[in-house]
């Protein structure tokens, strides 16, 4: 069980910093643990298995349920 830090995961993920906090909040992307006093990391695995099981995109604010307007 290895434990990798937000840049690693940042890497792995090709997501931002702020995507993958957002993420995890929303409960959408493994949870980081405490390693330290003021430290965190990710479990490699956790990080491995999200990506094997993600869809090839995330929705986006606008496809979440935002119409576009109609133009005149």
């Amino acid at each position: 069980m290895g434990v990798i830090r937000i840049q690693e995961v940042m890497v792995k993920s090709k997501l931002s910093r702020s995507t993958i906090y957002s993420l995890c909040i929303q409960g959408l992307f493994p949870p980081p643990r405490k390693i330290g006093v003021r430290a965190v990391g990710w479990i490699e695995s956790e990080v491995d298995h999200w990506m094997e099981a993600r869809p090839t995109a995330l929705p986006t604010r606008r496809s979440a349920g935002a119409e576009p307007k109609e133009k005149q």
